[in-house]
């Protein structure tokens, strides 16, 4: 399995969360994906996602050691 940096990943989830959809199901789809990563967000780090397409380094919101909270508890979270 291809190991990449954190923020690659959070890039590509944030680039597919603000691409428009066409269809019923799609949408669905994207508002459930969108739902998930604010509520891992609030969750885990205790961050507010104001919006899908705000960059949360960009603001500030979000920062590598946020990130690295968030593979530790991801960890551990398989672990159990």
């Amino acid at each position: 399995m291809e190991k990449t940096a954190p923020s690659h990943k959070l890039q590509s989830i944030a680039i597919e969360l603000t691409q428009p959809v066409t269809n019923l199901e799609s949408i669905r789809e994207q508002t459930c994906m969108q739902e998930s990563v604010t509520s891992l967000f609030h969750d885990e780090l205790q961050v507010e996602v104001p919006s899908p397409d705000v960059d949360l380094f960009d603001t500030g919101v979000l920062d590598s050691l946020k990130i690295v909270d968030l593979q530790r508890q991801s960890h551990f979270s398989r672990n159990r």
